[in-house]
């Protein structure tokens, strides 16, 4: 991306876990997305900031925190306390169950 007098821009993306330090993240010349994937749950917050070619920086902005629930396996529950021998499956069969995953959540 450039800025209106000509000069690159370069963004520099940056997250902080659990109000700890921010680290790197991305960086980049262009608007896209990148996917951040987080493996543990709690508070996280991002900011970004702009530097031109010439070496000229902008202020950090900084996101609201974002509450992380780390994603859990699915677990299916039945009855087994019989443990009968239900036979071999010979067609289809339907199991209901529910799984479900929380992402993020703004404080």
């Amino acid at each position: 991306m450039t800025y209106p007098d000509g000069d690159r821009i370069t963004y520099t993306v940056e997250r902080s876990v659990n109000k700890g330090k921010f680290s790197f993240v991305v960086s980049g010349t262009t608007k896209t997305e990148h996917t951040i994937s987080s493996h543990t749950a709690g508070i996280e917050q991002y900011r970004v900031k702009a530097k031109d070619s010439k070496g000229h920086e902008s202020g950090y902005v900084v996101s609201p925190s974002a509450t992380v629930a780390q994603n859990s396996k699915p677990v299916i529950n039945g009855d087994t306390s019989t443990l009968e021998d239900l036979g071999t499956v010979k067609e289809g069969f339907v199991y209901r169950y529910t799984a479900w995953r929380t992402w993020m959540r703004m404080q």
